[in-house]
């Protein structure tokens, strides 16, 4: 795959991006891993396979393929009410707007269901890309759900359950389902029932300090060719591991969950998932409703997230309804994490592939143009199905 490391070559020598691992797999366990630039502000350190990321929002694939296993064990209906698993869950309502500084809200129409938490259809929002929610925690002092501060899990809805699709916490509360409904907090349910079978040797929710290792640097962009270290960090005792966004991993570590999807639900002998299971992680599950654009509330961290019509959620990804022009096909799965993360996997063709950068602000053009040339030089290889 001469092409791909060009592309990858290329991008970090332009400046756009200080530096990038990737990874292509299959279903078979054939892979290949590319790592080029630099992972400092510095240029010191080249990037290195072994790098571990943070993958944020990348997690919740993770904690989609953990409620579709207490789902598989019949201890979890899809389509139960959050409230009765979590009672807590109840007293949530409907942000309408505000009076001065002082919120207005209502309840809301009913309960959502386990379902939407994991579409994104529950009415739950992040306030990164939701200035209602923005405006909330600031005028409340709400803490924000980077924080690993249980109170962040408070805040309120955005809309009525089933009506609309925001970007939000929902795969964070169905995090606290898999803890309620296990016995085991999150990271070690899905230690010992996806990242030991899977070999996921560089993988945790545990932040890697707290078992000897270390993370890459965290940078930002503050002008074009030009990087500083982030501030942002996620903290090394959180209240509780959110599913949504709290997870660390390497390139080929992270692979070997979606070579595992891929296999439908298998790699190497080892099974996570039933194939029904997988079939349905990969099909719409947001009853007609398309991703709206989502607009940055704020601009230091993301831009806007704007996909274009023909997408909805499945479990933990996006889902494309039609072939992309990179070449991967229709009814795909796909997401990214703040920092430039990006994965993708498309079971028509056999093949999946993810691109870790480390860097704010999330969806650049450079980083959206490397993610687009890397995935299309895959798909334009000789032989795309064996690395």
């Amino acid at each position: 795959m001469n092409e791909v490391d060009a592309v990858l070559a290329d991008a970090c020598a332009a400046g756009g991006v200080p530096g990038v691992v990737a990874s292509v797999g299959t279903a078979s366990g054939a892979s290949r891993i590319w790592a080029h630039g630099f992972s400092d502000v510095a240029r010191v350190e080249p990037a290195a396979s072994h790098d571990i990321f943070r993958v944020t929002s990348m997690a919740k694939l993770v904690t989609s393929v953990a409620i579709m296993q207490l789902v598989e064990r019949d201890e979890l209906d899809l389509d139960a009410g959050v409230s009765t698993v979590l009672p807590q869950f109840a007293t949530l309502e409907v942000l309408v707007g505000f009076d001065g500084d002082t919120p207005v809200l209502r309840p809301p129409a009913r309960d959502a269901t386990v379902r939407e938490l994991l579409a994104h259809t529950s009415g739950l929002a992040y306030s990164t890309w939701n200035p209602l929610m923005l405006r909330y925690e600031q005028v409340i002092g709400s803490p924000n759900i980077s924080t690993g501060l249980l109170a962040a899990l408070e805040q309120p809805l955005v809309a009525d359950p089933g009506t609309t699709i925001a970007y939000g916490a929902g795969l964070d509360w169905a995090g606290l389902i898999v803890e309620k409904l296990s016995g085991r907090p999150l990271d070690a349910y899905c230690q010992q029932k996806i990242f030991d079978p899977l070999q996921m040797r560089d993988s945790s929710m545990r932040r890697p300090e707290e078992y000897g290792r270390s993370l890459i640097p965290a940078l930002r962009a503050v002008a074009e060719r030009s990087w500083e270290a982030a501030t942002w960090e996620f903290p090394l005792a959180p209240e509780f591991y959110f599913g949504g966004g709290c997870f660390y991993s390497t390139a080929g570590d992270y692979l070997r969950l979606q070579q595992a999807l891929l296999g439908n639900g298998s790699i190497g002998g080892v099974r996570i998932l039933t194939a029904h299971a997988v079939d349905e992680m990969f099909a719409p599950q947001t009853a007609g409703l398309e991703i709206p654009p989502m607009r940055t509330a704020a601009p230091a961290d993301s831009a806007d997230v704007d996909l274009g019509p023909g997408w909805s959620w499945g479990f933990g990804m996006t889902i494309n309804s039609h072939p992309l022009r990179t070449g991967r096909s229709a009814g795909s799965g796909a997401w990214a994490g703040i920092f430039n993360t990006s994965f993708w996997i498309d079971r028509e063709k056999g093949v999946a592939g993810n691109l870790l950068m480390q860097f704010l602000p999330f969806r650049t053009e450079a980083a959206l143009r490397v993610a687009e040339d890397f995935e299309a030089a895959v798909f334009n290889s000789t032989s795309p199905t064996a690395p």
